[in-house]
């Protein structure tokens, strides 16, 4: 099974939002899905992931 993370930043909810959404899609593929906020994002964590999503705020 493939395995995926997706890391999100935001400011307002709204990249949250976004990363919910992914993730979801994700998970009907039948993939597995980690979502974790960018600062508590391991880069370890990249390493065992088959696919990588970030989600990054915008100023």
């Amino acid at each position: 099974m493939a395995k995926a993370l997706v890391v999100y930043a935001t400011i307002t909810g709204n990249n949250e939002d976004v990363a919910d959404i992914i993730t979801d899609a994700l998970e009907d593929l039948g993939v597995e899905v980690d979502e974790v906020e960018m600062t508590m994002a391991d880069p370890a964590d990249f390493e065992e992931a088959d696919i990588c999503v970030i989600c990054p705020c915008t100023y």
